[in-house]
């Protein structure tokens, strides 16, 4: 599934169509989000049935900091599923702003403290769409 919002691409392969869907919703919602004005990014993302080191998810730049792939172990679920994508998005928003910072834990840190902050948010977002959707089908 490829998919262009002002300007950014996020393609998600592997997984089933509603993961896609849904990966790809996160990750534009994500870039809304940590990096409004960028509008050059190419993100591909794969769900894998497993990853090397049995981590949830992994993020590397590609040729250049507009190009990016995420891989998502695609057996998470729920809240573990989003923040594991909300993360390594935040991974995509430190290499696009070229933050190297020399350890890699602070890096982490930032990327846990974010997922958090990130799925809040989300879960407020989907709310009030689902509110809207009530009050409109009420009238």
């Amino acid at each position: 599934m490829i998919v262009v919002k002002k300007g950014n691409l996020i393609e998600v392969t592997g997984g089933n169509r509603k993961q896609q869907k849904h990966a790809t919703n996160i990750a534009h919602w994500c870039i809304r989000q940590l990096m409004p004005r960028i509008k050059t990014l190419d993100v591909w993302i794969h769900l894998k049935k497993e990853l090397d080191g049995g981590v949830d998810g992994y993020c590397w730049e590609g040729e250049n900091n507009r190009q990016h792939f995420v891989e998502i172990r695609k057996t998470l679920e729920g809240d573990d599923f989003n923040t594991c994508i909300m993360h390594e998005m935040v991974h995509v928003k430190q290499q696009s702003r070229n933050e190297f910072q020399p350890l890699l834990q602070k890096m982490e840190d930032e990327a846990y403290e974010k997922q958090e902050i990130l799925l809040k948010k989300w879960n407020e977002d989907i709310l009030q769409k689902i509110l809207l959707e009530r009050r409109k089908d009420a009238y």
